[in-house]
């Protein structure tokens, strides 16, 4: 890649989360959109313009978080929810803290990883093997990446989310290199600038908070910062997820499955990169990705154990479509450009095409 996802500067990071619940209080119900009116009219106006960006049916609940930590919602609720999750995270003025944390980077495996994807459907599952393709060392843990040809800007899928009872999921907590399992989509753009977002699984902490042991909604910013983690999914289950580039250099994702306490929640987190990056809604340009990762502080250390999947309880990415534009409907199998793994040996895939593959990674050695 010409740049890492460390070289992104994110101008604003917003959060949208979408309940559940019957929309009775539209403004426009056309258009699926309420703003309190409590909230002043000049970030009623902010917001009215984020929201008209988001597909119809992510706009009911909309948290805006502004560059400098501050944010607003569009309905009272929203913020308080929020607030009472990263209660750790605020300043004294109720803004949030800027924090560092395990930077996923990303380099362009060779030529060799290119594959024609129109066979690839006619494979039956080969059963588990390590991965054929090493990806370059980036220092921060294992993964498994595949990456769409150009000219993409969505991407829906299926996945099977890996739990610690099910025996998919284990963390090193004496780890000093932070192990954090991801599950995450994103973009790069023409220029090969790269951003990360999707799934980061919350380790379970002394506290026992309701966002522990939680698949919860992330997003890559400048130097490794991420969003606070929101909207928790509850390992063990099949979510639905979509990204797509709602409007130039934008970027949202959308989950629905049950949170933790057993509700349907649909969630969406959307952030908007500089200007000077070049995510185009129609995809010009730009490759969709796909990851799965055992993330670590570098320097890594690929002895730790940690792991996400298993043979029983497996990361399962399950009938991957990709598209263009605001077009939510024209989806079609996603098509490669390149594929690999890091290290080899420490993933294991059990593949049909690529579209439908299970996935384990650990930061030790994997056999099939």
């Amino acid at each position: 890649m010409k740049k890492s996802i460390t070289s992104i500067f994110i101008a604003t990071i917003l959060l949208v989360v979408s309940s559940a619940s019957s929309f009775a209080e539209s403004k426009t119900p056309q258009d699926n959109i309420f703003i309190d009116s409590s909230i002043s009219k000049a970030d009623q106006a902010l917001l009215l313009k984020v929201m008209k960006t988001l597909d119809v049916e992510d706009r009911e609940n909309v948290l805006y978080i502004r560059e400098d930590g501050s944010f607003i919602a569009n309905k009272p609720e929203v913020a308080e929810e929020f607030k009472k999750q990263n209660m750790d995270k605020l300043d004294t003025e109720g803004r949030l803290l800027i924090q560092s944390d395990q930077a996923i980077k990303e380099e362009k495996p060779s030529d060799k990883c290119k594959v024609d994807s129109s066979k690839s459907a006619l494979l039956a599952s080969t059963g588990w093997k390590n991965a054929d393709e090493s990806c370059g060392g980036v220092n921060t843990g294992a993964f498994r990446r595949v990456i769409s040809d150009k000219g993409f800007s969505r991407l829906h899928t299926y996945i099977h989310l890996p739990s610690k009872t099910g025996g998919g999921l284990y963390i090193n907590s004496s780890s000093t290199k932070g192990d954090t399992a991801f599950i995450y989509t994103g973009a790069t753009d023409k220029d090969g600038d790269s951003v990360d977002i999707g799934l980061q699984y919350n380790n379970s902490s002394p506290n026992n908070y309701p966002w522990d042991d939680t698949w919860a909604m992330f997003l890559r910013g400048d130097n490794g910062q991420t969003a606070p983690t929101y909207a928790n999914f509850k390992p063990g289950q099949i979510i639905l997820m979509k990204f797509y580039v709602p409007s130039n250099n934008n970027v949202a994702l959308n989950v629905t499955g049950y949170d933790k306490s057993g509700v349907m929640r649909n969630s969406t987190l959307t952030g908007t990169v500089s200007w000077l990056r070049n995510f185009k809604a129609d995809g010009t340009g730009m490759n969709i990705k796909r990851v799965t990762s055992m993330a670590q502080l570098p320097p890594e250390d690929l002895t730790t154990g940690s792991y996400v999947g298993s043979k029983s309880d497996p990361v399962f990415w399950d009938t991957v479509r990709i598209g263009k534009g605001n077009d939510s409907e024209s989806v079609e199998p996603m098509t490669i450009g390149w594929f690999c793994g890091y290290q080899t040996n420490n993933v294991l895939i059990d593949f049909t095409d690529h579209n439908n593959e299970k996935i384990i990674v650990k930061t030790g050695t994997l056999t099939p």
